[in-house]
């Protein structure tokens, strides 16, 4: 709404494809189509033309990817927009990461202050730069603060509170070699949490689906991995899921991604890889297979549930032994 409102282009910073496409997809459903991403599924030429139509100004919103600002094509086209027109706002989404991965396999969020000030201000300006999140804790909120250098006192704003009354939250201690069963008597037991009948738990039904994601540790070829609980929910709970994993081909992430996002499936299993940022107003439950590795890693992906602020379930099925 403020790039909207105010005159120029705006720039999005997301660390994943799948946020980009989420966020680009809500756009459209609101009416506003005049938004790219530049992402590196895309062909080379393909990413040069979309960046150089940003740069033309025929685009609003340009997401992409920290990294895409070291290309030395796309700082052309960035110089080339800021010569007709201003960028209006540089949005820099979930941007935990910038401490979080910045300072390990991620370093080009560490550079984002001078190179999106470099680039998108014009003599005399300091183009405004916003850095959103929903999931820091005060350590990553300061280093994020001086990574991006925003000194200004006033400048940080939290939310009234963080208490999220609609979310239900289940903690199931087991054996390791349990943890299957206990999942499945968590998500046997929704139906009657919910006051439903069992046979419609699975059901796809538009909007009025019930949604749910399940967290696990690994990809595939290993216990407690997201090919294992495919198996769970398919054959032992009759389920049809979706899957999402880091490993993915794009095209494939975006066709998983689609099924779930759209109601086609009620079940996506997945990696943290996916659950980052994901706005699905219909999630009534997660699952995590063990513990996330951090209090605000689990917030952020069990937060995904209720955001339309009816009841959900969100649950972690760990063991100690």
């Amino acid at each position: 709404l403020s790039a909207l409102l105010l005159p120029g282009r705006c720039l999005v910073i997301d660390p994943i494809i799948a946020l980009i496409q989420d966020q680009m997809d809500n756009l459209r459903r609101a009416g506003i189509d005049r938004s790219i991403g530049i992402d590196s599924g895309m062909e080379r030429e393909e990413r040069e033309l979309s960046a150089d139509r940003f740069a033309s100004g025929q685009y609003l919103f340009c997401f992409v990817a920290p990294e895409r600002l070291q290309s030395d094509s796309f700082r052309a086209a960035l110089r080339k927009l800021t010569v007709s027109g201003p960028v209006s706002l540089v949005a820099i989404d979930e941007s935990h990461c910038v401490s979080e991965w910045g300072h390990t396999f991620r370093p080009a969020y560490l550079s984002l202050a001078q190179t999106v000030r470099e680039y998108c201000s014009r003599p005399g300006e300091r183009v405004p730069v916003a850095a959103l999140t929903g999931t820091a804790s005060q350590v990553v909120l300061k280093d994020v603060q001086r990574t991006l250098e925003i000194t200004d006192l006033s400048a940080v704003i939290f939310p009234e509170s963080f208490n999220r009354s609609e979310l239900n939250f289940n903690i199931f201690s087991c054996r390791t070699q349990e943890k299957t069963h206990s999942l499945k008597g968590f998500i046997e037991r929704l139906s009657s949490d919910f006051g439903i009948p069992p046979g419609q738990l699975f059901l796809v039904n538009g909007e009025n689906t019930y949604s749910g994601m399940v967290f696990c540790p690994h990809a595939a070829n290993t216990r407690y991995s997201v090919q294992e609980y495919k198996n769970v929910f398919e054959k032992d709970l009759g389920a049809p899921v979706a899957t999402y994993t880091a490993g993915m081909g794009q095209e494939q992430k975006h066709e998983q991604s689609s099924l779930f996002k759209h109601n086609l499936v009620p079940i996506m299993i997945c990696t943290n890889s996916y659950g980052m940022g994901i706005d699905k107003p219909n999630v009534r439950y997660t699952a995590h297979i063990g513990i996330p590795q951090s209090i605000e890693a689990f917030y952020q992906e069990a937060g995904r549930a209720g955001r339309d602020k009816k009841l959900s379930h969100c649950g972690i099925i760990f063991s100690d032994d």
